[in-house]
């Protein structure tokens, strides 16, 4: 019999406590303990729906198919509306089921990362409510120096902001001579020295790494900064109106409690020919479509989505396109509303004389 403070803490309503109450099971509750687990996922369930309150202890299973005797006397409504009233409920919880089985199922991508460089206490050391994270190519040394001077970077050290800023890279792969490799290295320990924000992990820093280098900055966010209210991912080499941005992002939050948002893409399709930067074969992702996604320059959410990307993405197979897999498949499967708006957007960096083509569409 679980703990009356467990008790109270599945006690809960509404989308993000289900999930929550969900990640609790799986943090809690461990392979060789099936009835423990078991019984906190049915009390998550219980707890939400209100099907099956009673004798939640002794029945070790998820709820049964909805149940029409279970809802007020509907006598007096329009048959057609409770119809439509049913089918929706049903459709409710089928959709809660589908996120329970997801995020209780075997882990396939058991992937773990250990950190040459961290500042595990980033978001410790002063209150933070947003979180911006630059996955970052190791040898571009100029562009992390070019946003340490941008406007989001002001207003990071604008303390009023509760804001923190890190860029993550991987180690130099082993392709590269030892000569090389040291170089690199040492250029990069030097700059973690002079400015604490690089978080460096164990996987090779290859553009075919990027669902790793993307994977190892949701787990980072979720076991050193685990209480952040918003994450901001960018590409090293744009360029965001700050304040327009964290606009969409706290409008879009008191809409939902998790979502994903940045520049919208639909109806996407792989692209099979073996020669193109973003191809991907039909052993990997054999569907016609991609389910819509956001392009990885720049992408929002609230942290406890963050979490809940990384749970699933131990559990669902991956493709190497990391925007692809993380704002598109996981979201699909997650059911979580993938949304744009034309303030949250971004523009790269000029190059020489060329004008900048800012990313709305």
């Amino acid at each position: 019999m679980e703990s009356n403070d467990a008790q109270k803490r599945y006690q809960i309503t509404g989308q993000n406590g289900f999930i929550s109450c969900i990640m609790s099971c799986n943090v809690t509750a461990t392979d060789t303990d099936d009835s423990r687990k078991a019984a906190c996922v049915h009390r998550c369930q219980a707890a939400q729906t209100g099907f099956e309150t009673h004798d939640i202890d002794s029945h070790l299973r998820t709820p049964s198919p909805f149940d029409t005797s279970e809802l007020p006397d509907t006598s007096g409504i329009d048959p057609g509306l409770t119809s439509y009233l049913k089918r929706n409920i049903q459709r409710e919880i089928d959709r809660r089921n589908a996120v329970l089985t997801l995020l209780t199922s075997p882990v396939i991508n058991a992937r773990e990362y250990t950190y040459l460089h961290n500042v595990p206490d980033l978001c410790q050391r002063s209150e933070t409510i947003i979180l911006f994270v630059i996955p970052s190519a190791l040898t571009n040394f100029g562009k992390r120096a070019r946003v340490r001077s941008n406007n989001y970077a002001r207003f990071v050290k604008d303390t009023q902001n509760k804001a923190k800023m890190a860029f993550f890279v991987g180690m130099v792969p082993a392709s590269f001579n030892d000569t090389y490799r040291y170089q690199v290295q040492k250029r990069i320990d030097m700059e973690f020295a002079q400015f604490g924000d690089i978080i460096q992990a164990d996987y090779e820093d290859e553009y075919s790494n990027m669902w790793y280098k993307t994977q190892s900055v949701l787990k980072w966010v979720t076991s050193y900064c685990g209480s952040v209210q918003y994450v901001i991912r960018t590409d090293d080499d744009i360029q965001i109106h700050t304040h327009r941005v964290l606009a969409a992002l706290f409008f879009a939050e008191g809409h939902h409690d998790h979502f994903v948002m940045g520049v919208r893409r639909r109806n996407s399709k792989p692209q099979r020919i073996d020669t193109g930067k973003w191809y991907i074969s039909l052993e990997e992702y054999p569907e016609e479509f991609f389910p819509p996604f956001v392009i990885g320059g720049l992408v929002g959410l609230p942290g406890r989505t963050a979490k809940l990307l990384y749970e699933a993405s131990r559990r669902v197979s991956k493709i190497w396109l990391d925007d692809v897999y993380f704002t598109g498949i996981l979201t699909h499967k997650l059911n979580l509303p993938v949304l744009s708006d034309p303030d949250f957007t971004f523009a790269h960096f000029p190059k020489g004389n060329k004008r900048r083509v800012p990313q709305t569409f």
